[in-house]
């Protein structure tokens, strides 16, 4: 059960990562560059380290292995087909930034890959502040209730599998994943009544 919910999962954010591409090219979604640039280091980051443990496997943490391509090809997308306003970066972000390479050299120095990486979870909460501001101030939803559903749908089913096993790494990933999917929506539904 827990490989299947797994492919779910996969298959979930893999469509819906495809679909916020498309959201980006056509204009859509108005993304924050700083958010996904942050997402991305944090995302390579956190897989990183969590196959450097000794207790790993994709399947229980299915949220990171996806998010790793997903996020890359979100980030790609934005950098190609962005409209150039998602290019500001604030003290927030670039705080997340030299985080993330402070968490690398204590990674490389203490050879602690599970303190890494739950360090890096702190980082990807960080992540969303960009998102989450301009959400709060902005008069309309910049974002896509319908991709961020599902990716609150995947992040949902995630759960399971990460605690199907004794695995406190997957299980710190996923439920972040949830939690701030869940603040991310219940902005966006702010913004949309605002309207």
């Amino acid at each position: 059960m827990r490989k299947f919910t797994a492919c779910v999962v996969a298959l979930l954010m893999g469509v819906m990562g495809a679909r916020y591409c498309w959201l980006i090219v056509a204009g859509g979604v108005q993304p924050a560059l700083a958010t996904w640039l942050i997402f991305e280091v944090a995302v390579v980051l956190s897989l990183t380290s969590y196959f450097a443990t000794n207790d790993s496997d994709w399947v229980s943490n299915i949220a990171n292995t996806v998010d790793s391509v997903t996020v890359t090809a979100i980030l790609g997308t934005l950098i190609l087909f962005g409209d150039g306003r998602e290019w500001q970066f604030g003290r927030v972000e670039i705080g997340c930034l030299v985080a993330a390479g402070g968490i690398v050299v204590f990674w490389r120095v203490s050879r602690n890959a599970m303190a890494a990486n739950l360090a890096i979870q702190t980082i990807m909460v960080a992540a969303y502040v960009p998102t989450l501001v301009r959400l709060w101030h902005s008069p309309e939803n910049t974002e896509s209730f319908g991709v961020w559903l599902v990716f609150w749908l995947a992040a949902a089913l995630a759960v399971y599998p990460a605690f199907s096993r004794p695995n406190i790494l997957a299980r710190v990933y996923a439920l972040r994943a949830f939690g701030m999917t869940t603040l991310l929506l219940a902005l966006m539904l702010r913004a949309e009544l605002k309207m």
